[in-house]
C-alpha cells in the first residue's frame, strides 16, 4: 500500500551535517533521503522524488559538487573524475518552486511487505 508523508524541514545545518559525515556520494544521497523518511529501512520503493525548492535544491547542489570536487581528489583513478553533482543530478529532488524555503514535500512510497 503507497503511503505519504507530511512536508518536513530540511534545513542549512541537517543538509551541512549529512555532507559532514559522509564519504560517498551514496552516502550523502542516501543521508538527504533519510531525513526526509525517517523510517528509510522499511521503504521497498519511493514513487518518483522528493521535492524541494529551487533555493534549497541549489544549496544541496553546491554542496553535492564541492563534496565531489573532494572526492576526486582522492580517487584512484584521477583520468575517471565522477562529474562534479552528477549523484544529486540522477537521483536528488526534484524541484518545485511553489514549495517554501527549505520544505520537503515526500513522494509516496511503500513500505516493505513483512510476511
Amino acid at each position: 500500500m503507497t503511503e505519504k508523508l507530511k512536508d518536513r524541514w530540511l534545513l542549512r545545518e541537517t543538509i551541512d551535517r549529512v555532507f559532514e559525515d559522509a564519504h560517498t556520494q551514496a552516502d550523502y544521497i542516501i543521508g538527504l533521503y533519510k531525513c526526509v523518511y525517517p523510517e528509510w529501512d522499511e521503504i521497498e520503493t519511493i514513487d518518483g522524488h522528493p521535492k524541494i525548492n529551487g533555493k534549497a535544491n541549489r544549496y544541496i547542489f553546491e554542496k553535492s559538487m564541492e563534496f565531489d570536487r573532494k572526492l576526486n581528489k582522492m580517487r584512484s583513478f584521477p583520468d575517471l573524475p565522477l562529474m562534479l553533482g552528477g549523484g544529486w543530478m540522477n537521483s536528488g529532488f526534484s524541484v518545485d518552486d511553489t514549495l517554501e524555503d527549505w520544505l520537503v514535500e515526500p513522494a509516496p512510497f511503500t513500505r516493505i511487505k513483512e510476511d
